[in-house]
């Protein structure tokens, strides 16, 4: 009776063992693939990033291009029809026409109005541009950083899942050795019980 109650605890021992290591395996492939998931994120973003620059870039020249264009449509009209555009241009600003060295005055200070406007048109267009890449960068260091914390947290999740699991494969072997040193010292029992019941027959009961 004392056997067999000892053989059923050790069952129960190992059925628990077993359904701790079972477990334990389901939280590390778990942590494993709360890390692929990690992994997926910062790729989407990272190419999103990419793709909100490239968008930057191309409205720039786009810009840029209509910028030219448009300075080069001025140019040949003003070629053409330069008195004519010349007051046109003056009469749409609210003033006349004036005499030649005025006039001179007045296509230099054109001149200049358009350079400033074109220096402060590539200003605001870079102002622009590192705010956004400054935002964007942010952006992606802190998505970094919770990534690092996330991945360090995971290994440290496994680590400790794979310690215990280690534990618990180390407990189960135990276990087992205990069962084999149990069962052979049974059967060593077994074995000395049975020959101390053997009778032998003496010469008398011949």
């Amino acid at each position: 009776m004392a056997a067999a109650k000892k053989s059923d605890n050790t069952d129960v021992v190992i059925s628990s063992a077993a359904a701790a290591l079972a477990k334990a395996t389901a939280n590390i492939q778990e942590a494993f693939k709360s890390v692929d998931g990690l992994n997926e994120t910062a790729e989407t973003l990272t190419r999103d990033i990419a793709a909100k620059k490239a968008e930057i870039s191309g409205l720039t020249e786009e810009y840029q291009t209509k910028y030219r264009q448009s300075e080069i449509d001025f140019n040949l009209k003003l070629a053409e029809k330069k008195d004519a555009t010349i007051n046109e241009y003056l009469k749409s600003i609210g003033k006349e026409a004036v005499e030649s060295t005025q006039y001179r005055h007045l296509q230099n200070e054109l001149a200049r109005a358009i350079t400033e406007r074109n220096d402060e048109v590539k200003k605001a267009v870079a102002i622009e541009n590192n705010r956004l890449t400054k935002e964007h960068t942010a952006e992606l260091a802190l998505f970094e950083s919770q990534h690092q914390t996330a991945t360090v947290k995971q290994t440290a999740q496994i680590e400790s899942l794979q310690k215990e699991n280690a534990s618990l494969t180390a407990q189960v072997a135990q276990l087992f050795k205990q069962i084999d040193a149990e069962r052979n010292a049974g059967i060593e029992r077994a074995k000395a019980s049975a020959i101390g019941n053997v009778n032998f027959p003496t010469p008398n009961s011949r």
